[in-house]
């Protein structure tokens, strides 16, 4: 009687996949109940976490059957013609353009934050060494290749003798090539065939998205590298499910080049997406393994001998490893179980003291900042710093689990208040307004985190995505489930390293890629389909 009762309740689901939808309710559950532990105890918490799992599990279970069921109705190819890809692709371009030009021109020359004052700073050499900098000259900490995009076009523009419209020239530059790369994505859609309702609607998201308006003007190395991630989304898509090959080697290549470049966590990001892919897709492995070779062997030399020849001093390892440094400081700040031994090397790297007295729960920026921190000892003992930290695990535990959610909450609690936008420009100045309406959609997001922080937090918009992911692909056969996983890579591995090293809590722009990506994982996952359904 049970079993029909639960064989009813699951329809078309297999025993794997009903398992599936109740470990997935069990971690969104956990992701929206733990960080209230310090608030409830562990019994009211798990008492909670039980009820709120079998809710979401039993949604998912009738949404994940409800799609089951669609995705076997045959649909008829219903592919567009070049003309109406290229009509669409100018359309969008033109309206997306439009949008964000407005955005500047109201906000002249556009939006800076400390990093764009540092990137600008040492475009025009007067950069010096501070706390919160800690390099003289040029330096890899925010990566060198967008700091020498900006450095072409202040070049390029040397001669009008005026740094805000150097400034305002390159974030033109940059919403511009914001405003391709999702007009393209748009006419990929458009050209595979989708349907009307859905290109209008995945448009509208990008035309009237506070978040993008404002990004696109902000002078932030996350923007061109979410637009990159992007690009290579789409691309896996139409390579892999609709098996458009042309010209793949070398899209690929430039993709993951510029992946890899524009942020420092870039090059894991391309190298799980392209090992991912390569196991997957055994009859693209050589032009994977070629790929990524390329890659690598470029990373060697931009890492090693370039960045020495032009005398660019490398990043610091501290920005790796900013959650085993966060756990350190915590166990320091709340009295935990340290040797000597340990103590001995902690105090090294910062007096035990002033660790103590700077430990910020949401960032570790106070504790590498700190005017006593050494980085060159932490540089040449890295090794011994890992050892330390893994020695201290056992007896500590609990500390470090604690510092984890606190340091890693704002990308897996939904509802958890985001850091957005900048509103200043250079040097923390008030932007100018050229067209006398005064409008910044960076002021509008806030506006609306401040009063809805569920539907706009970070951690909100990752689980969006990945239950979007999850409800699709319990919906596909096998093969497709896991080109689904590669297409979606870049987005997963972007999200493990910030579980490792974490620069803040929270922070919007590093997940922007998320953003981005929302509407196009509805025909990735399977959730949308191309063509008509078969009469």
């Amino acid at each position: 009687m049970i079993g029909k009762l639960m064989k009813d309740w699951a329809g078309n689901l297999k025993r794997g996949e009903v398992c599936a939808c109740f470990v997935f309710a069990v971690l969104f559950a956990w992701a929206v109940l733990l960080p209230e532990l310090g608030k409830f105890g562990l019994k009211q918490v798990a008492l909670f976490s039980i009820g709120l799992s079998i809710v979401s599990a039993s949604v998912l279970v009738a949404i994940c059957d409800r799609i089951k069921q669609i995705n076997r109705k045959e649909r008829v190819a219903a592919r567009r013609s070049s003309k109406q890809v290229k009509i669409a692709f100018l359309l969008c371009f033109a309206a997306l353009e439009v949008s964000f030009l407005a955005v500047l021109l109201s906000n002249w020359p556009g939006f800076c934050s400390t990093d764009s004052n540092d990137i600008v700073n040492q475009v025009l050499g007067v950069s010096e060494w501070s706390t919160w900098h800690r390099y003289d000259g040029l330096a890899n900490h925010h990566p060198i290749f967008y700091t020498f995009l900006v450095w072409v076009v202040f070049q390029a523009t040397a001669f009008f003798g005026s740094i805000d419209l150097s400034i305002g020239i390159f974030l033109f530059l940059q919403m511009t090539v914001a405003a391709l790369v999702l007009s393209w994505c748009i006419s990929v859609f458009v050209r595979l065939g989708f349907g009307k309702r859905y290109i209008l609607a995945a448009f509208a998201f990008m035309l009237f998205n506070p978040i993008l308006a404002n990004y696109s003007v902000t002078m932030w190395k996350d923007v061109l590298f979410s637009c990159c991630a992007l690009f290579l989304i789409v691309r896996l898509y139409s390579l892999l499910f609709h098996g458009e090959k042309k010209h793949i080697g070398r899209t690929l290549l430039v993709a993951c080049l510029l992946l890899t470049f524009l942020r420092s966590n870039g090059f894991m990001v391309v190298g799980a997406t392209l090992l991912v892919l390569f196991v997957i897709e055994p009859d693209l492995r050589k032009k994977v393994a070629a790929v990524g070779a390329a890659v690598f062997c470029a990373f060697l030399v931009v890492q090693g001998p370039l960045l020495s020849i032009m005398g660019v001093q490398k990043g610091h390892f501290s920005e790796s490893v900013g959650i085993p440094l966060q756990q350190i400081a915590a166990t320091v700040h709340k009295g935990g179980h340290i040797n000597e031994e340990q103590e001995e090397f902690i105090n090294r790297v910062l007096p035990m003291e002033a660790m103590r007295d700077s430990y910020n729960p949401q960032t570790p920026n106070p504790i590498k900042f700190h005017e006593s921190f050494d980085d060159a000892f932490l540089e040449e003992h890295k090794i011994e710093f890992l050892v330390t930290w893994a020695s201290m695990l056992p007896s500590n535990l609990g500390i470090y689990v604690k510092a984890w959610i606190d340091e890693t909450q704002g990308y897996w609690n939904p509802g958890y208040p985001s850091w957005l936008v900048t509103n200043s420009t250079l040097y923390e100045q008030a932007p100018r307004d050229y067209l006398g309406f005064d409008w910044d959609p960076g002021f509008l997001a806030q506006k609306l985190i401040a009063a809805l922080p569920v539907p706009f937090s970070s951690g909100t918009l990752i689980w969006a995505v990945a239950a979007l992911v999850f409800v699709g692909c319990v919906g596909l056969e096998k093969k497709k489930r896991a080109r689904c996983l590669v297409c979606v890579m870049p987005l997963i591995a972007l999200l493990a390293t910030l579980f490792v090293a974490a620069p803040a809590v929270g922070d919007y722009r590093y997940i922007f890629a998320f953003n981005l990506a929302l509407p196009f994982v509805l025909p990735i996952a399977g959730l949308v389909k191309a063509g008509r359904p078969k009469a």
